[in-house]
């Protein structure tokens, strides 16, 4: 079989919504030879908000997005402090709201994304996300005693809060009769048919490769749609990233298990950020860090560690009224041609029972990409 590189698409963003990625496989030989991307339609955040002013900005910028909201009005406030010569770190309470939206992401992954891509039922993760629901929305007074309960829930999903070692996490995998590892152990025998991925890997991206290619958004936007590293190369962010050197992660990772790893991360991340908020230890996850770091006079840049990964706004402000605004997203990195996503998917091998579709789904949703994945086979 000839393998073919991933390659970017010279078409205009999917037409399958206004925010899908569309992906089309090419088949050879019975396995995945390639990928096209065709990349989604983001929002044009330049024209939304050129003219305005900071304040109607921090307004306006939470109500244009569904997904990750808090991480997006978080980077947004970021930039414009960066943009007005500020340097400050992410505030205590907004980092406890990118946390809590964090757990939310990664619960409705879990309990619903994940079943229904194996047409099991969702019905057991209700209590879980309606205990979460009731800690997002608790006064401060009541907080440890919503997230004491949230983590009950969670655990009774889980089967398990000890996964730290390869020892446990593999017995858990193995044994567990617990909703989730159930369903990832589903998941991991129809993965393990598909074949090993022969792929050398995508280094984590870090938040000054980050901010360095943000730097460059004006004068070469196609960086938001392909971004890439000083090397020329593509970089992953999320979960899998930020935890990459776990020793769970990193033995998925050693056996080729690569889309489980992700799955793992994302679980551990879980773990620790229901723990914290109900004060059952100390650590807190990296989610919800990020920096304002100002470019030049009147040009800013936030980051924020969002459910996703790394996110960066760029703006650039005149008069007290903003000329310019860009947006690097974690999706972009993920779902680049030649990244994350390519060592999912190329060199897979058809399932019985599985429409090449189907299949593919279940690689790409391991990445949690922030809109809808559309895939065609050529």
């Amino acid at each position: 079989m000839s393998t073919l590189a991933f390659r970017e698409s010279a078409a205009a963003p999917a037409a399958s919504g206004p925010a899908a990625l569309l992906l089309k496989l090419s088949i050879e030989r019975g396995r995945v030879a390639g990928v096209e991307v065709v990349p989604r339609e983001q929002p044009a955040l330049g024209r939304l908000l050129m003219g305005a002013t900071p304040e109607s900005v921090r307004q306006r910028v939470p109500l244009l997005y569904a997904v990750c909201r808090e991480s997006q009005r978080v980077a947004a406030e970021l930039a414009l402090r960066a943009a007005a010569g500020d340097v400050a770190r992410v505030s205590a309470a907004d980092r406890t709201a990118v946390l809590l939206e964090c757990l939310r992401e990664h619960l409705w992954r879990l309990v619903v994304r994940l079943p229904g891509l194996l047409a099991r039922g969702s019905a057991d993760g209700r209590p879980a996300i309606a205990a979460l629901m009731a800690l997002t929305k608790a006064p401060e007074a009541e907080r440890r005693d919503r997230a004491l309960a949230f983590h009950e829930r969670l655990l009774a999903l889980l089967g398990s809060a000890e996964l730290a070692t390869v020892a446990q996490a593999s017995i858990w995998l193995d044994r567990s009769s617990a909703v989730v590892p159930t369903a990832l152990r589903a998941l991991r025998e129809s993965l393990r048919d598909a074949g090993p991925m022969h792929f050398e890997g995508v280094a984590a991206l870090t938040t000054d490769e980050a901010l360095a290619v943000a730097e460059h958004l004006w004068e070469r936007p196609e960086l938001a749609r392909w971004p890439v590293a000083a090397d020329g190369r593509p970089r992953g962010t999320g979960p899998g990233a930020r935890l990459h050197d776990h020793p769970v992660v990193a033995w998925l990772v050693s056996h080729r298990e690569t889309a489980l790893a992700h799955w793992m991360a994302a679980i551990l991340e879980l773990l620790d950020g229901a723990a914290y908020l109900a004060g059952r230890h100390g650590h807190l996850p990296q989610v919800g860090t990020g920096c304002a770091r100002p470019e030049a006079e009147g040009v800013g840049l936030g980051l924020v560690e969002s459910p996703r990964g790394l996110l960066v706004h760029r703006v650039r402000q005149e008069a007290g009224r903003i000329v310019d605004y860009r947006l690097l997203a974690p999706t972009e990195w993920n779902f680049h041609p030649r990244g994350a996503i390519a060592g999912l998917l190329v060199g897979q091998r058809e399932l019985a029972g599985l429409t090449w579709q189907k299949q593919s789904e279940r690689f790409a949703l391991a990445l949690d990409p922030c809109v809808d994945v559309d895939i065609e086979v050529a």
